[in-house]
């Protein structure tokens, strides 16, 4: 078992997820918990995929052959449940979820007791205790822990609803699409008490249908949001983390949402921002507005744990992937629950003020390609990428290449404000890699 960019993820009948597996994992993180001198209390949750309770279960057992108790919130979006945690006295949290991806996958995500994930280091030393656990249980007794199922409190959706502090929002009506996933019932628990009038789409979870709505076909919901007339909208991927936004006829992604909480930060944040953390893949025209009121802005690797940490690190109070992540400076994780109340502020004032998106950011063009691989060869010892890539910089053209952490291929990111160069690019991109045997 070895950890990718969030967390472990595979095709649900690999070999990396058959039952001894999935229960020699569950052992590892016992003993990770041993090492660690932690409390033997961890609590699970998972999405609404019909495999995520059969990898819950073989997981569980694992835990449970050595003494841990689990506690079992049942199917919980990742953002709440890492909220969850931080009020809690669990040792470790762990969802099932292959968040985006689309059914034949998924995954496990695993966070520490105060809601954020695991360090490098600690993924390390549980890939080292799976891969010794048949040596280390050798003559070691088991000690059965206890199962029991957990309620969210009522807590933990007051403090979604306290962000409320107008009455605005009820004016306006609004369309949430679940994507079948696992932000399903939190979502008809808090956003009815936000507006008036809610419409709920991809909230009929069959265990087969997740992300066939949703964040992963934003065609479909642009066309619903036009169709139902709302004045604006969100919506989720399968595990809740991301959030995507619609106002006026315009899909606002993460790095538009990152550029409209700047430019109304006052309205959320009380306060003026230091600096803003994007990622490599961050929209260039994002950079430009977060410097043109006199924020910071910094470019972390890709992923929410990497955008945290160089939160954390530099004292920034948000960041975000052009994916619909959003972090905040006390969230670990993307909550989209979160994202969608505090973009509700900024959406009500820019319908009260006729203040359209286009008014405030207007990306360069970008176009992404997946190609499957045939080689991960390192990117720096192919010259003539890395010579390529220089000389389109130099002519306005951003490239971004990089291996995927969740599956077998490789992303190619191309952005210009010329959408003429952005197709010659992709093209002797393709042809290079081809010819360096990675595609």
């Amino acid at each position: 078992m070895k950890f990718g960019t969030d967390g472990i993820r595979d095709l649900i009948y690999s070999l990396e997820f058959n039952p001894s597996n999935l229960a020699r994992l569950g052992s590892a993180l016992a003993g990770f918990i041993r090492e660690k001198k932690l409390d033997h209390t961890v609590c699970i949750c998972r999405d609404t995929r019909a495999s995520s309770q059969y990898i819950q279960n073989a997981l569980v057992s694992g835990l449970l052959y050595f003494g841990v108790n689990v506690f079992d919130l049942g199917i919980q979006p990742t953002g709440l449940f890492s909220r969850f945690l931080r009020d809690s006295n669990f040792s470790l949290g762990i969802n099932v979820t292959a968040s985006h991806n689309t059914i034949e996958y998924n995954g496990i995500k695993i966070f520490n007791s105060d809601g954020s994930k695991l360090s490098r280091e600690d993924e390390l030393l549980i890939e080292n205790l799976f891969a010794t656990m048949v040596d280390r249980i050798s003559g070691i007794q088991p000690r059965f822990g206890e199962f029991r199922s957990q309620e969210i409190p009522e807590e933990v959706f007051d403090f979604y609803l306290s962000l409320i502090t107008n009455d605005r929002y009820s004016d306006y009506s609004v369309l949430i699409d679940c994507a079948n996933g696992a932000i399903t019932n939190a979502a008809k628990k808090i956003f009815p008490t936000l507006f008036r009038n809610v419409i709920f789409s991809g909230d009929s979870p069959n265990g087969y249908n997740i992300n066939e709505t949703g964040a992963m076909n934003l065609s479909r919901f642009i066309d619903l949001c036009k169709l139902n007339q709302v004045d604006f909208g969100f919506c989720f991927d399968g595990d809740g983390d991301r959030c995507y936004g619609y106002l006026r006829g315009h899909l606002v992604d993460g790095d538009c949402s990152l550029a409209l909480l700047c430019k109304y930060q006052q309205l959320v944040f009380k306060t003026e921002l230091k600096g803003i953390v994007g990622t490599v893949l961050s929209n260039s025209a994002l950079e430009e507005i977060v410097t043109s009121v006199g924020a910071q802005f910094y470019r972390a690797s890709v992923g929410d744990k990497e955008v945290f940490e160089a939160m954390q690190r530099l004292n920034y109070d948000l960041g975000g992937e052009p994916s619909g992540h959003i972090l905040f400076k006390d969230t670990p994780v993307s909550d989209g629950i979160l994202t969608a109340i505090y973009l509700s502020l900024v959406f009500s004032e820019m319908l009260a003020s006729n203040v359209d998106v286009t008014n405030i950011y207007v990306p360069y063009a970008v176009d992404m390609k997946n190609y499957k691989l045939k080689d991960r060869k390192p990117f720096t010892e192919i010259y003539e990428l890395q010579k390529f890539i220089d000389e389109k910089k130099e002519n306005g053209v951003k490239v971004v290449i990089r291996y995927s952490g969740t599956e077998n291929i490789v992303r190619v990111h191309v952005e210009s404000k010329n959408q003429s160069l952005i197709n010659d690019t992709h093209g002797e991109i393709r042809r290079i890699l081809s010819s360096a045997g990675i595609i």
